[in-house]
Formats: C-alpha cells, structure tokens, sequence
C-alpha cells in the first residue's frame, strides 16, 4: 500500500525514508550493545525538516556468536 500526500498541486509519496529506517536499526543496534535494555519497540530520530519521528522497531535480538560465513556470501566476498 503506498501513501500519498499532496504538495502544491503534486501527488508525492509519504512514508520514511531509506535513511530514516536506516538510523532508527542504527540506534536500536546501539542501545541494545550498550546493554541500556533488553527489549525495545520503538526508537525516535531527528529528521532533517526539524521533528522527532517514532520509528517502530519489528525485530530486536542480539547474537553472540560471530559472522559464520553466510553474511559474506551473500555479499560475494
């Protein structure tokens, strides 16, 4: 399903953006290898335009082992 909002006599998509998903895993990623909780559900950035956005979070667990190989194959390296 896509959103629209419309600008100025423009149809535009609405939604977060790449980056935005991006930093919102980031500090997810963070909080949980500081140890600050155990689980976590939601996560607020900046965005450029000035606001704080919630971004929920869908999975959230931590792995203690290392990379076994399968992340590296499927980068082709």
């Amino acid at each position: 399903m896509e959103n629209y909002v419309y600008f100025n006599g423009r149809k535009l998509r609405y939604g977060y953006t790449t980056g935005s998903s991006a930093t919102a895993a980031t500090k997810a990623a963070l909080i949980l290898l500081l140890g600050k909780v155990e689980k976590i559900e939601e996560v607020e950035i900046d965005v450029p335009a000035g606001k704080r956005i919630k971004i929920g979070i869908k999975s959230f667990e931590k792995d203690e082992g290392l990379c076994d190989g399968d992340c590296c194959e499927r980068w082709g390296r």
